[in-house]
């Protein structure tokens, strides 16, 4: 079985100008880091935001935004270990989906907004 990991982000880290344009989307570039050990809430993994190229150059260090820890399995009281897959049989679900600006009834987004973006501080409703 595949190792599931549990993460948190705090997107309010998450600098406006770090997120870019993709074809598919808005991203962030992040790097996921295994810790040397287990800290006192059990995350086993930390994550970190990479800046854009030219920050990077300039010497600009990435941002502490989030960590992680494996997903307990029903009935286990230990970690999963790494194993192959039984082949399934069943379909897989439709992902849950989530809303789109246009499904957002009575307030216009702007192309370029990110609800979860810091803005002074704060996040945007």
């Amino acid at each position: 079985m595949s190792t599931h990991l549990a993460i948190k982000i705090d997107v309010s880290k998450i600098p406006r100008e770090w997120i870019f344009q993709g074809k598919k989307g808005k991203y962030i570039d992040c790097v996921l880091f295994e810790n040397d050990s287990v800290d006192e809430y059990g995350n086993t993994h930390a994550l970190k935001l990479s800046p854009p190229r030219e920050e990077r150059e300039a010497g600009t260090k990435g941002i502490y935004i989030g960590n992680g820890k494996p997903l307990e399995r029903k009935g286990s009281t230990a970690p999963p270990t790494r194993q192959s897959a039984p082949p399934r049989s069943a379909p897989r679900k439709e992902p849950a989906r989530y809303p789109t600006p246009s499904d957002v009834s009575g307030s216009e987004l702007a192309e370029d907004d990110v609800p979860f973006a810091p803005l002074n501080g704060k996040l945007i409703p």
